[in-house]
């Protein structure tokens, strides 16, 4: 099941069901990012490696997550390898 919310919407929520998927194709991180460096990826607190991460995690040694042709990824569309975090 997708669920089109945003980070936002999920954090006023009690719970919000997400999918095993959800959580391995780094979208769930992609919105948690995005909500908490207000709609950016200036800020990365949360990181996922697509393909090893179950769920995301606050490990700076795993990947960014970015969205990018309609797919998640680690690869930053931009080229730029370097963000604060």
């Amino acid at each position: 099941m997708f669920l089109p919310m945003t980070a936002e919407q999920m954090m006023q929520q009690e719970a919000v069901p997400v999918t095993d998927e959800q959580l391995k194709s780094g979208e769930v991180c992609y919105k948690l990012n995005q909500e908490a460096a207000n709609g950016s990826q200036s800020v990365v607190t949360w990181h996922l490696t697509i393909g090893l991460d179950d769920y995301p995690v606050l490990l700076k040694d795993h990947g960014q997550v970015w969205f990018y042709d309609g797919a998640y990824t680690n690869d930053d569309p931009d080229g730029i390898r370097e963000v604060k975090s």
